[in-house]
């Protein structure tokens, strides 16, 4: 065995899984076929950790199939529960990964990045759930018909990053609370907007 070229190969492997960290995941669970949306914690070639937002509705045996959102590049995993706890399972890989490359750039999840709404002569508070370089979706009090307009101030590092895009959806969350989670597709009014927002979303996909 040639253990310096599979001691390399085995680095870019764990790089490639590392860039999937924080990416949005969908999921369908084979008993009933109930689809589950969240994102991906840790990868390797034999597990996988997963944060699901309605995660409650898994258990230990479940089968699933799972589809990890990466930059460029979608994952297909079929896998196995093995443990859940809250919104956090752990999920066993059964079988080969296959990789399609797709136009589709990631998505990462962000914590605690709350954001000023505007839209309607009105100002409201939401929290973000993801960003991609074209996109970001967050939690807002409040329904936002698909095609409304709208401005989001975003505070980061002392300063405010505005964005200017238009909702493509909105769904309930069934939270309890009457929150809905709303998708904001961008466009940038200026190049100097669209490198301010790159750079934003670059920090966090270095990070992960």
């Amino acid at each position: 065995m040639n253990y310096l070229a599979d001691k390399s190969l085995s680095m870019r492997v764990i790089e490639s899984f590392n860039k999937l960290k924080k990416c949005r995941i969908r999921l369908q669970r084979a008993r009933d076929g109930k689809i589950l949306n969240g994102r991906l914690e840790n990868l390797t070639l034999v597990d996988a950790v997963l944060h699901i937002e309605d995660g409650d509705n898994l258990r230990p045996g479940d089968e699933i199939s799972l589809e990890i959102h990466g930059p460029m590049l979608k994952v297909l995993v079929r896998g196995k529960i093995i443990m859940h706890a809250g919104k956090k399972a752990s999920m066993e890989v059964l079988g080969e990964m296959r990789y399609l490359q797709t136009t589709e750039s990631a998505r990462i999840n962000v914590e605690s990045v709350m954001a000023k709404v505007h839209y309607d002569d009105m100002t409201l508070i939401a929290s973000v759930f993801d960003i991609s370089r074209e996109g970001i979706s967050i939690r807002l009090m409040d329904a936002v018909s698909p095609g409304q307009q709208v401005k989001i101030d975003i505070q980061t590092n002392g300063r405010t990053i505005q964005v200017c895009g238009v909702a493509r959806y909105c769904r309930e969350l069934n939270d309890g609370m009457g929150h809905t989670r709303i998708g904001i597709q961008l466009h940038h009014q200026t190049r100097l907007g669209t490198a301010k927002w790159f750079a934003y979303f670059d920090q966090f996909q270095e990070a992960a």
